[in-house]
């Protein structure tokens, strides 16, 4: 009997062929345009690279100019911060005070853990035992909270020295990625970017891709200062 696939596994299958209907979508789209398909070819021809290849490039690396190392490094911190970190610092500091206050004021008669009516949705009484389980959760509140804050204080603090040791690795990344993009790829196969094709190229795959199209302008720009970081990284090299 074969062996079930996992859940990972289907997942992977899954996400593999949407990838290589997508890819056979951008193929159709340049092959429907004949200047498209002059650009292709013509790189296809000064690359010396098969036609998957320069498509696969075209599809991963059209929104390489997102790619920069602070957009990047942001987008990370977002998903790692949700609450931005001063933020959640004070936050934690207010759970612990508000903790604090809250035992004082159960010590009183102020407590509402003596005198609260629990009720359930429809306004009936709870029984007895559900009562005595909702009065010990609020006696217990200070605690709970205490408990909440130092796990949240734990958290944030494993972030922030996760963040310290991977800010490092995600700009080397980020160069890896430049360095290995379809734009050094024909630069370094042909001597240079070929531009205008390639913007061409480039626009079609994010049009494909629902990205909005950058202007000759941005892209001119955006691929000198790629040959201004290759120059630099290239001079680097060879000193050290």
């Amino acid at each position: 009997m074969p062996r079930r696939k996992t859940k990972t596994e289907r997942a992977a299958k899954k996400s593999g062929k949407l990838i290589r209907q997508k890819k056979l979508r951008l193929r159709r789209r340049i092959a429907d345009d004949p200047g498209l398909q002059r650009d292709f070819n013509f790189l296809v021809e000064c690359t010396h690279w098969p036609e998957e290849k320069l498509l696969s490039f075209l599809f991963w690396d059209c929104n390489m100019m997102s790619a920069d190392v602070r957009s990047v490094i942001a987008r990370r911190r977002r998903e790692a911060w949700p609450v931005e970190e001063s933020t959640l610092r004070r936050a934690i500091n207010r759970i612990f005070k508000i903790a604090e206050q809250i035992q004082k004021i159960n010590g009183t008669d102020l407590s509402p853990t003596r005198t609260i009516f629990f009720s359930d949705q429809d306004g009936e009484p709870l029984t007895a035992r559900e009562t005595k389980q909702r009065r010990a959760i609020f006696e217990n509140l200070p605690e709970i909270l205490r408990t909440y804050a130092s796990e949240l204080q734990r958290k944030a603090w494993l972030e922030v020295a996760f963040w310290r040791r991977e800010k490092p690795n995600m700009e080397l990344i980020v160069q890896m990625s430049r360095m290995n993009s379809l734009y050094e790829h024909i630069r370094s196969a042909t001597g240079g970017y070929h531009q205008h094709r390639l913007h061409r190229l480039v626009n079609a795959a994010r049009v494909d891709q629902g990205l909005p199209t950058i202007t000759q302008r941005a892209f001119t720009v955006w691929l000198n200062r790629l040959k201004k970081r290759h120059q630099a990284t290239h001079h680097n090299s060879t000193l050290t």
